[in-house]
């Protein structure tokens, strides 16, 4: 008998605890005040900001040397090249044919 009753006291406290976690407030809290913005801290912070990204790509440009670019030079080259020996064959005046 006593573990039923046991038992019925482990439920109605279960059930008690679980209303009090499972209630929540519907409407969301109202603010008459208007959103403060600090500006200075905002200014702070975007230029500690840009000073990172400068860093970060200072960094990032200083471990890259000629060497690594040369194969980006030689092929910018050789297509100039083409463009402009394709440019003079379109712009070359025409031979007059005199055959005809």
């Amino acid at each position: 008998m006593f573990f039923k009753y046991a038992i019925f006291f482990c439920v109605l406290l279960i059930i008690v605890d679980t209303n009090a976690r499972v209630k929540r407030e519907v409407s969301p809290p109202v603010t008459t005040s208007p959103v403060a913005i600090n500006v200075e801290a905002l200014k702070k912070n975007m230029e500690a900001f840009k000073k990172c990204i400068d860093e970060s790509l200072a960094t990032a440009v200083g471990g890259v040397n000629e060497q690594h670019l040369q194969p980006l030079f030689n092929v910018i080259g050789d297509n100039l090249n083409r463009f402009s020996r394709a440019f003079e064959v379109l712009t070359a005046p025409k031979p007059n044919d005199t055959n005809a």
